[in-house]
Order: structure tokens, then C-alpha cells, then sequence
């Protein structure tokens, strides 16, 4: 009877449908995928047809990858595991193995992926930007521009450098780069043989990269981390969520202070980004914006569809950043999220009333870092006596928010007249978070 239940389990795992085998398959880490081939005869060779190969440091902690002595025998043991797969055409190769420094033999590899029309290819060498800046020589890999059936590519701690001949990636919509040295003319050479290009992310990346042109059509989704001098929308109709954030220097260990530039507010937001949604911001690009022409209390045109604003940072500490921030606010009437810094004293010179007074579409208010002046209490009241969809505020204190401020400012918040009887109070306090309904 036992051999009979066995028999009977045994045929239905050998019999699934291929469709329900590839998705068993897909979410197995490549060793265990391996070992189905014991399962039965028909599951001996079904892990070849996996669409997807990933290999990163749970691979690099198997027994088969520890029988590689270095890393040229390592890659060949992963160029045996991609000779094996039978995928045609192979949908997604992952290599992420922490420490692995890119050499000669990975462009054979790569090579190989392309001329099965690869489509997604994730290459990540190392972890630390010393060791990218100083450890060895970054690497361009030739053989990652014959892919052209890539429709995502992301690079970390290479090279992305493009032949004279390249044709473009015709078929590419995601690029997400970090510590990469890109080409001189990266934004008006290579995008634009990247027409369908709809994310870009470019973390620390290095090259002429400073004042970017950027012309793309179907470009949805913008991140950009480096040292800018300015910047044009040229044509960007459908480009919805933006994130500029602040270039961290690692030589000097702090924030990069921009030199020069400047940024005209009006053009930038008014005429370049119609279609802008979501808005993430470091305190270095607002210099940039405060260095343009007169920064006005409201645009003149409102942004309409501008739902979700953040800024990245701890603390603004100057009033041109501050009027920024205010010009911004104040011209998104259908503002749902809000993030931003402790303004300390900033406001004092100004008129809460007339800077804040615009919160009928908030639902949630994020504030990083108070201080507990009574700007920042005026504000949190603010935001509850006038945001009739308001769900949450976080508030969460700065390292020299001592006890006694903190209670004085709980009791502050807690005598505020609310319009949103569902707004829930969160206010994190050295690390401790104390939720309430106020």
C-alpha cells in the first residue's frame, strides 16, 4: 500500500505541466534547481530550461562553487553551468558575487548569453567604492553591446563605454548604473540609441555626466546621484517620478558643495516636467535651484499632478534652500505626501499660515529631524487643523531633542485641533516610537 502512495506521488511530480515545472523551478536558488534532476527521469534535465540564471553569494557558498581555488576557476565553473542550460532565448543572468573582480574571461560569457539573446543582464563586481576607485582597473565589457535583445541591463563597478559602430539597444526600457565611468556624451549619444529607455538610475557614476541634456520620449522613472551643474528636460512628456540626490564624496568623506551653477526654477518644473508625479530631492540641487532667477512664492503654472514630495536630508539650513521648498509646496494643490527636513528657526521670518496653508490633499506628513522650536509644532498643527485626508504624520526627533523638549512638544500636539479624525500621530524619539491617535 505504502509503494502504491509513493508511486502515485512520484507520477504526479513527474507528470506537472511544463509551465508549472518552470515556475517551480524559477524560484529555486540554481543548486537546488540542480538537484531536481534526481527527482525522476522526466525532471533529469528540465533546470537546463530555466529562463533565468542567477548567480550571487548564495551560489558562491555552494560546495560546487567552493571547488574553484580563484576566481578564473570560479567563472569557469559558471560558464559550465550557462554551456548547460538549453533556454533559448535566455530571459535573465545575474552575476553578483561579493568580491568577484571583473576580468578577461567574463567577456566570453557574456558573449555567449548575447548570441542566445540574453534580455536581462545584472553584472556586479565587489561592494565597496574604494575598492572601485582604487582596487583595480574597472572593466568595459565589448561583448555587452552585440546583446541586442537587452530590455534591462544594470551595472555596478565597471565600465559602460560604447564602440564607434554601436547600433543601440533598440529593445532596452530599464538602465540602472552605480559606480560606472560612462562615454563623454552619455546623455546625447548613447540614450538616444536607447528609444524605449523608460527607467534610468545612475548612482556615483563618473564621466561628462555634470550637465545633462536629456531627451527621451518614453522616459517614466529618473534617479540620478552626482555632481551636477545644471540640468534640461528637453523632451521628457511622460517622465513621472524624479530623484535627484545629493553626489556623496568618498574622497573627502562628506557631501559635495556645488561650485557653481544654477537652475532656473520656472523652466525646469513648469515647462520640462508636465507629467510629474513623484519628486525626491537633495539639499545640494536645491542650491542649484536657489542660484537660478528669482525663486517666486507660487509657480505660475501649478503642478497639478504632483502627488508625492520628499526631501532627502536631515536638516535645511539656509533660507534660499528653504524658499525653494516653500515654492514647491505651495504650487502642488494635490499634494498626498510630503518629507522634509527640520526647518529649525527658518520660518520665524515668514507667515506659517501663508507658506503651509495648502494641505486639503495631504494624507501623510513625514518630518526628519526637529528640533522641537515651535515652528516646527506650528506646522504639525497646521497640517492637522487643515489636511481634511490626512492619515499619518512621523515626526522623528534630532539627536539633541532631549527629554524635556519632547514632552513639551507631545503636549503641544496633543491640545491641536484636527480636521481628519483618522490621522494617527507617530513620533519616534531616540529610536523609540510612540504612536497615538491625536
Amino acid at each position: 500500500m505504502n509503494t502504491l502512495r509513493e508511486s502515485s506521488s512520484t507520477d504526479r511530480i513527474s507528470n506537472l505541466p511544463a509551465y508549472l515545472a518552470e515556475r517551480i523551478l524559477m524560484l529555486l536558488p540554481l543548486k537546488e534547481a540542480a538537484r531536481t534532476a534526481t527527482w525522476s527521469r522526466q525532471w533529469r534535465y528540465r533546470w537546463r530550461n530555466v529562463p533565468q540564471l542567477v548567480f550571487n553569494a548564495d551560489f558562491a557558498r555552494t560546495r560546487w562553487a567552493e571547488t574553484a581555488s580563484n576566481v578564473n576557476a570560479l567563472v569557469m565553473k559558471i560558464y559550465k553551468a550557462v554551456l548547460l542550460h538549453n533556454n533559448e532565448p535566455s530571459t535573465k543572468f545575474v552575476l553578483a558575487i561579493p568580491g568577484l573582480k571583473p576580468g578577461d574571461e567574463i567577456d566570453p560569457l557574456i558573449l555567449h548569453l548575447a548570441n542566445k539573446g540574453i534580455q536581462d543582464i545584472t553584472l556586479q563586481f565587489l561592494d565597496e567604492f574604494d575598492e572601485f576607485r582604487f582596487g583595480y582597473e574597472t572593466r568595459n565589457f565589448a561583448s555587452l553591446f552585440v546583446a541586442l535583445e537587452l530590455n534591462a541591463l544594470k551595472l555596478h563597478n565597471c565600465k559602460l563605454l560604447s564602440p564607434s559602430g554601436f547600433v543601440g539597444f533598440s529593445k532596452l526600457t530599464c538602465l540602472d548604473l552605480a559606480n560606472v565611468v560612462v562615454d563623454e556624451d552619455f546623455f546625447v549619444g548613447f540614450l538616444h540609441k536607447c528609444p524605449l529607455l523608460e527607467e534610468l538610475r545612475m548612482i556615483d557614476c563618473l564621466g561628462c555626466i555634470d550637465s545633462p541634456d536629456i531627451e527621451a520620449p518614453r522616459l517614466k522613472v529618473l534617479c540620478l546621484r552626482t555632481i551636477l551643474w545644471t540640468i534640461r528636460f528637453k523632451y521628457t512628456p511622460v517622465l513621472s517620478q524624479v530623484s535627484i540626490l545629493d553626489y556623496c564624496d568618498y574622497l573627502s568623506n562628506g557631501l559635495y558643495r556645488y561650485q557653481r551653477g544654477s537652475i532656473d526654477i520656472v523652466d525646469l518644473f513648469v515647462a520640462s516636467l508636465p507629467a510629474l508625479k513623484q519628486l525626491k530631492l537633495g539639499i545640494e540641487f536645491l542650491l542649484l535651484l536657489a542660484a537660478g532667477n528669482h525663486v517666486p512664492k507660487r509657480l505660475p503654472t501649478p503642478l497639478q499632478h504632483l502627488e508625492v514630495l520628499e526631501m532627502d536630508s536631515l536638516v535645511l539650513d539656509s533660507l534660499p534652500e528653504a524658499r525653494v521648498l516653500f515654492c514647491l509646496i505651495m504650487s502642488s494643490p494635490n499634494l498626498k505626501t510630503l518629507t522634509i527636513p527640520s526647518l529649525k528657526s527658518l520660518l520665524e521670518a515668514e507667515d506659517p499660515q501663508g507658506s503651509w496653508g495648502c494641505f486639503q490633499s495631504l494624507e501623510e506628513l513625514t518630518i526628519n529631524g526637529i528640533h522641537g522650536s515651535q515652528v516646527e509644532l506650528d506646522l504639525v498643527t497646521l497640517a492637522l487643523a487643515g489636511a481634511p485626508l490626512l492619515r499619518k504624520i512621523v515626526v522623528t526627533t534630532s539627536e539633541y531633542m532631549n527629554l524635556d523638549k519632547s514632552h513639551k512638544f507631545l503636549t503641544g500636539v496633543s491640545y491641536c485641533k484636527r480636521c481628519s479624525k483618522k490621522a494617527n500621530f507617530q513620533y519616534i524619539w531616540n529610536g523609540a516610537l510612540i504612536e497615538r491617535t491625536v
